[in-house]
């Protein structure tokens, strides 16, 4: 394949640029094309189904760029995260988004293969590349940086994690299913990058579950009735929750407590909703109506909706984002109840939106497949 040198030439010259503030020159000149060469040639004619080839039209030997990726490589990674293990196209090429065009292309590739996010490492200073992949939807893992040093000089070399799929969303409800509907009509309306995989009710009769079908999504009923052993509810449950490729479980009015075995494998990300400032208005028994009428009772001037993680005790997981709502003078539960869910539900898309972009929690604590 003839191309290899002009390409190793050409990404040679574009560290060159790159690093030319920030590398001794002496380095940078010292760079050899052939080593370059001779790594792009073992990439190229692998043969490997894990290489993509972006070529000039009518050119079958005119490579542009290419991409390699494979499973990741860093220690505790999920199994269904993978690593851009190369990625270059030439500059000409990337003028006329080549880049985007391979990027678009592995996302496809890595999916049909399972993989849900992706990584890959970047030097701090390439400017362009960091430009690119944060346009791509890529966020930097703030927890991973480490040090390379390169011609004498030390460099931050920094984890980008993306996604190379929406975020999997399973729901867990009881009832009539008015916050699952809201997170449906946000994924509808693209105001929330993910997908519901599967919808379980303790109730057979659950609206969550009309709902569900009419929407296609798949779903299930799970309890007592089908499981009376609790801890056969538990492992049922999760075995659901993993099948469905579930990466972040929403309670969405659930009335049932989460099982320990559904608690460790989907460890800090598990998301309820609660009517009230936690820890305030908090604990067991403490729902729906209750709530709103022991705020009443208690004659607060102001209640509001909490964001937070389920653990092992009701409500005491970590609060992710909480809005305020004041109460009225003539309030009663009813009307009460009305403007903190209609506030409820915008806040929940809003913080569901922040994991599926990267915002809360990294990437990489997602469980496994």
């Amino acid at each position: 394949m003839q191309d290899c040198r002009a390409i190793a030439e050409s990404h040679v010259a574009s560290w060159q640029q790159a690093y030319r503030d920030l590398l001794p020159p002496a380095y940078l000149d010292s760079l050899l094309v052939a080593e370059r060469e001779a790594r792009w040639r073992t990439i190229l004619e692998s043969g490997s189904a894990r290489v993509l080839v972006a070529r000039e039209v009518g050119r079958p030997d005119g490579v542009q760029g290419f991409v390699s990726f494979g499973s990741s490589r860093d220690a505790g990674a999920p199994v269904d995260r993978a690593e851009i293990t190369a990625l270059y196209v030439t500059p000409a090429a990337w003028s006329r988004g080549v880049g985007r065009e391979l990027w678009r292309a592995a996302a496809v590739a890595l999916e049909a293969e399972g993989y849900l996010t992706v990584s890959l490492w970047v030097l701090a200073g390439n400017t362009r590349a960091t430009r690119f992949y944060e346009k791509a939807g890529f966020t930097a893992d703030p927890g991973s940086c480490t040090k390379v040093e390169l011609g004498g000089v030390t460099l931050d070399k920094v984890r980008y994690l993306g996604r190379v799929s929406a975020l999997r969303i399973g729901v867990l409800a009881s009832h009539e299913g008015t916050t699952l509907q809201a997170v449906i009509d946000a994924i509808a309306e693209r105001r929330l990058p993910a997908a519901l995989s599967v919808v379980i009710s303790n109730n057979r009769q659950a609206g969550a579950l009309r709902r569900a079908g009419a929407g296609g999504i798949p779903l299930a009923h799970l309890s007592g009735v089908t499981h009376p052993d609790p801890d056969a509810l538990d492992s049922a449950l999760l075995e659901a929750l993993v099948g469905a490729r579930t990466e972040l479980v929403l309670l969405a009015g659930y009335r049932k407590k989460v099982g320990p075995s559904v608690l460790a494998r989907f460890s800090g990300r598990i998301v309820n909703t609660h009517p009230a400032l936690l820890p305030r208005f908090g604990g067991q028994g403490m729902y729906g109506a209750r709530v709103h009428e022991a705020v009443l009772a208690a004659g607060e001037r102001e209640t509001g909706v909490s964001i937070h993680l389920v653990e092992a005790g009701y409500d005491t997981g970590r609060v992710l984002a909480q809005c305020r709502v004041p109460v009225l003078p003539d309030d009663s539960a009813a009307t009460l109840a009305a403007r903190v869910q209609a506030r409820e539900r915008n806040l929940l898309v809003e913080t569901l939106a922040a994991f599926a972009n990267g915002a809360i929690g990294p990437v990489a604590s997602r469980p496994p497949r």
